[in-house]
Protein backbone atom coordinates (compact mmCIF):
# COMPACT_ATOMS: atom_id res chain seq x y z
CA UNK A 1 0.00 0.00 0.00
CA UNK A 2 1.51 3.36 -0.96
CA UNK A 3 1.97 5.75 1.72
CA UNK A 4 1.61 9.61 1.48
CA UNK A 5 3.51 10.89 3.69
CA UNK A 6 6.19 8.57 2.90
CA UNK A 7 6.20 9.84 -0.40
CA UNK A 8 6.61 12.89 0.43
CA UNK A 9 9.08 12.56 2.82
CA UNK A 10 11.47 10.99 0.99
CA UNK A 11 10.53 14.05 -1.81
CA UNK A 12 11.71 16.09 1.39
CA UNK A 13 14.91 14.50 1.61
CA UNK A 14 15.90 14.30 -1.62
CA UNK A 15 15.15 18.50 -2.05
CA UNK A 16 18.16 19.04 0.78
CA UNK A 17 20.83 16.18 -0.47
CA UNK A 18 20.33 17.05 -4.27
CA UNK A 19 23.91 19.23 -4.12
CA UNK A 20 25.91 16.44 -2.80
CA UNK A 21 25.11 13.84 -5.65
CA UNK A 22 27.72 13.76 -8.23
CA UNK A 23 26.75 11.46 -11.27
CA UNK A 24 24.32 9.31 -12.50
CA UNK A 25 25.39 6.11 -10.09
CA UNK A 26 24.75 8.03 -7.09
CA UNK A 27 21.56 9.46 -8.79
CA UNK A 28 20.43 5.97 -8.69
CA UNK A 29 21.57 5.22 -5.34
CA UNK A 30 20.35 8.30 -3.20
CA UNK A 31 17.26 9.72 -5.29
CA UNK A 32 15.75 7.42 -8.05
CA UNK A 33 15.69 3.96 -5.98
CA UNK A 34 14.03 5.74 -2.47
CA UNK A 35 11.35 6.86 -4.41
CA UNK A 36 10.69 3.66 -6.00
CA UNK A 37 10.55 2.20 -2.95
CA UNK A 38 8.46 4.75 -1.62
CA UNK A 39 6.00 4.41 -4.44
CA UNK A 40 5.34 0.40 -3.13
CA UNK A 41 8.24 -1.10 -5.41
CA UNK A 42 10.53 -3.85 -3.91
CA UNK A 43 13.53 -2.40 -5.38
CA UNK A 44 15.45 -6.09 -4.12
CA UNK A 45 13.13 -8.39 -5.86
CA UNK A 46 14.57 -8.91 -9.55
CA UNK A 47 11.24 -10.04 -10.34
CA UNK A 48 9.67 -6.37 -9.76
CA UNK A 49 12.90 -4.04 -10.39
CA UNK A 50 15.36 -5.65 -12.82
CA UNK A 51 18.56 -3.56 -13.64
CA UNK A 52 19.67 -3.53 -17.12
CA UNK A 53 16.83 -5.80 -18.78
CA UNK A 54 18.39 -6.35 -22.21
CA UNK A 55 16.87 -5.51 -25.31
CA UNK A 56 17.47 -4.95 -29.07
CA UNK A 57 18.26 -1.27 -28.97
CA UNK A 58 20.67 -1.39 -25.69
CA UNK A 59 19.76 -1.94 -21.66
CA UNK A 60 17.63 0.75 -20.27
CA UNK A 61 18.66 1.37 -16.39
CA UNK A 62 15.62 -0.79 -14.97
CA UNK A 63 12.74 -2.57 -15.86
CA UNK A 64 9.32 -2.68 -13.37
CA UNK A 65 7.87 -5.81 -13.50
CA UNK A 66 4.35 -7.17 -12.27
CA UNK A 67 4.18 -10.95 -12.19
CA UNK A 68 6.79 -11.34 -13.98
CA UNK A 69 5.96 -9.06 -17.08
CA UNK A 70 7.67 -5.88 -17.35
CA UNK A 71 5.28 -2.78 -17.71
CA UNK A 72 7.72 0.02 -17.95
CA UNK A 73 11.14 0.75 -18.62
CA UNK A 74 12.93 3.51 -16.69
CA UNK A 75 16.09 5.50 -17.54
CA UNK A 76 17.97 7.43 -15.12
CA UNK A 77 20.40 10.36 -16.27
CA UNK A 78 22.60 12.07 -13.66
CA UNK A 79 20.84 14.29 -11.71
CA UNK A 80 23.37 17.27 -13.08
CA UNK A 81 21.45 16.44 -16.90
CA UNK A 82 18.36 18.24 -17.21
CA UNK A 83 15.46 16.67 -18.04
CA UNK A 84 12.90 19.42 -18.30
CA UNK A 85 13.69 22.71 -18.41
CA UNK A 86 11.87 25.98 -19.59
CA UNK A 87 8.36 23.84 -20.60
CA UNK A 88 10.46 21.80 -22.81
CA UNK A 89 11.55 18.00 -22.36
CA UNK A 90 15.19 16.58 -23.85
CA UNK A 91 13.76 14.66 -26.76
CA UNK A 92 17.11 12.63 -26.90
CA UNK A 93 16.67 10.78 -23.83
CA UNK A 94 13.13 10.87 -24.78
CA UNK A 95 13.83 8.75 -28.08
CA UNK A 96 16.55 6.59 -26.70
CA UNK A 97 13.93 5.41 -23.85
CA UNK A 98 11.18 4.98 -26.86
CA UNK A 99 13.33 2.59 -28.38
CA UNK A 100 13.81 0.91 -25.92
CA UNK A 101 9.89 0.46 -25.17
CA UNK A 102 9.11 -0.32 -28.67
CA UNK A 103 11.49 -3.02 -29.12
CA UNK A 104 10.15 -5.12 -26.78
CA UNK A 105 6.32 -4.00 -26.76
CA UNK A 106 6.54 -2.25 -23.74
CA UNK A 107 3.53 -0.08 -22.99
CA UNK A 108 5.38 3.46 -21.17
CA UNK A 109 8.54 4.59 -20.67
CA UNK A 110 10.13 6.66 -17.41
CA UNK A 111 12.38 9.19 -18.07
CA UNK A 112 14.23 10.44 -14.84
CA UNK A 113 17.25 12.74 -13.36
CA UNK A 114 15.95 11.43 -10.14
CA UNK A 115 14.46 15.23 -9.92
CA UNK A 116 12.52 15.36 -13.02
CA UNK A 117 10.44 12.39 -14.11
CA UNK A 118 8.59 12.04 -17.55
CA UNK A 119 6.30 8.69 -18.65
CA UNK A 120 5.53 8.41 -22.25
CA UNK A 121 3.27 5.94 -24.10
CA UNK A 122 5.42 3.74 -25.91
CA UNK A 123 3.02 3.58 -29.27
CA UNK A 124 -0.32 5.86 -30.27
CA UNK A 125 -1.64 6.04 -33.35
CA UNK A 126 -1.15 9.22 -35.46
CA UNK A 127 0.76 10.83 -31.84
CA UNK A 128 4.29 12.02 -32.28
CA UNK A 129 6.69 11.17 -28.96
CA UNK A 130 6.30 14.45 -27.63
CA UNK A 131 2.18 14.48 -27.96
CA UNK A 132 2.90 10.72 -25.94
CA UNK A 133 3.98 11.96 -22.99
CA UNK A 134 1.37 11.92 -20.19
CA UNK A 135 3.44 12.53 -17.24
CA UNK A 136 5.86 15.60 -16.24
CA UNK A 137 6.96 16.06 -12.22
CA UNK A 138 9.73 18.13 -10.95
CA UNK A 139 10.64 18.19 -7.77
CA UNK A 140 11.97 21.40 -7.23
CA UNK A 141 9.29 23.27 -9.44
CA UNK A 142 6.13 21.85 -7.53
CA UNK A 143 4.94 21.16 -3.99
CA UNK A 144 5.99 18.20 -1.91
CA UNK A 145 2.28 16.96 -1.95
CA UNK A 146 1.77 18.11 -5.64
CA UNK A 147 5.08 15.96 -6.94
CA UNK A 148 3.43 13.26 -5.05
CA UNK A 149 -0.15 13.14 -6.32
CA UNK A 150 1.31 13.16 -9.64
CA UNK A 151 4.36 10.61 -8.88
CA UNK A 152 1.38 8.04 -7.81
CA UNK A 153 0.75 7.28 -10.78
CA UNK A 154 4.26 5.38 -11.20
CA UNK A 155 3.86 3.39 -7.90
CA UNK A 156 3.32 -0.24 -8.04
CA UNK A 157 -0.48 -0.37 -7.71
CA UNK A 158 -1.37 2.39 -10.41
CA UNK A 159 1.48 2.65 -13.47
CA UNK A 160 -1.34 0.13 -15.21
CA UNK A 161 -3.47 2.55 -14.65
CA UNK A 162 -1.51 5.10 -17.39
CA UNK A 163 -5.04 6.09 -19.05
CA UNK A 164 -6.60 7.41 -16.20
CA UNK A 165 -3.62 10.05 -15.91
CA UNK A 166 -5.43 12.87 -15.76
CA UNK A 167 -4.88 15.17 -19.03
CA UNK A 168 -3.32 18.19 -17.00
CA UNK A 169 -0.61 15.97 -15.54
CA UNK A 170 0.78 16.03 -18.87
CA UNK A 171 1.87 20.10 -18.69
CA UNK A 172 5.50 20.68 -17.73
CA UNK A 173 6.14 22.37 -14.45
CA UNK A 174 7.81 25.24 -14.20
CA UNK A 175 9.84 26.85 -11.58
CA UNK A 176 9.30 30.06 -10.03
CA UNK A 177 11.90 32.74 -9.06
CA UNK A 178 12.22 33.04 -5.28
CA UNK A 179 9.86 35.56 -3.33
CA UNK A 180 10.36 39.22 -3.34
CA UNK A 181 11.95 38.47 -6.61
CA UNK A 182 10.58 40.03 -9.65
CA UNK A 183 11.49 39.18 -13.32
CA UNK A 184 13.35 41.62 -15.17
CA UNK A 185 10.95 43.93 -17.26
CA UNK A 186 10.70 42.85 -21.30
CA UNK A 187 13.05 45.32 -22.99
CA UNK A 188 11.74 47.82 -25.37
CA UNK A 189 13.09 49.94 -28.21
CA UNK A 190 16.85 50.29 -28.12
CA UNK A 191 17.21 48.05 -25.17
CA UNK A 192 15.41 45.51 -27.08
CA UNK A 193 17.77 46.08 -30.41
CA UNK A 194 20.83 45.43 -27.78
CA UNK A 195 19.35 42.44 -26.19
CA UNK A 196 18.57 40.75 -29.37
CA UNK A 197 22.12 41.13 -30.51
CA UNK A 198 23.56 39.98 -27.51
CA UNK A 199 21.46 36.85 -27.93
CA UNK A 200 22.83 36.45 -31.39
CA UNK A 201 26.49 37.03 -30.23
CA UNK A 202 25.43 34.65 -27.49
CA UNK A 203 24.45 31.75 -29.69
CA UNK A 204 27.84 32.37 -32.14
CA UNK A 205 30.04 32.23 -29.04
CA UNK A 206 28.29 28.66 -28.37
CA UNK A 207 28.55 26.82 -31.88
CA UNK A 208 32.29 28.01 -32.17
CA UNK A 209 32.83 26.87 -28.81
CA UNK A 210 31.27 23.50 -29.59
CA UNK A 211 32.51 23.26 -32.62
CA UNK A 212 36.25 23.43 -31.19
CA UNK A 213 36.86 26.89 -32.63
CA UNK A 214 38.83 29.09 -31.27
CA UNK A 215 37.26 32.48 -29.90
CA UNK A 216 38.84 35.84 -29.24
CA UNK A 217 37.49 38.72 -27.30
CA UNK A 218 38.99 42.17 -26.97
Amino acid sequence: MLRWNTVKDVINHIKTTQNKIPNEESTKQHLVLPILMALGWDVFDPDEVMPEEKTGEGRPDYALKLNGKTVAFLEVKSVKEWVLRDGKIRMGYLRQLARYCFDRGVRVGILTNGLQWVMIKSFEPEKDLEERVILAVDLNAQEPSRAAERLRWLSKEKINQYNEIPAEYRKIPLQKPPAGIEPPPHPTGGDAQIEHRNHKVQNIVRYCLGSGFTVFCD
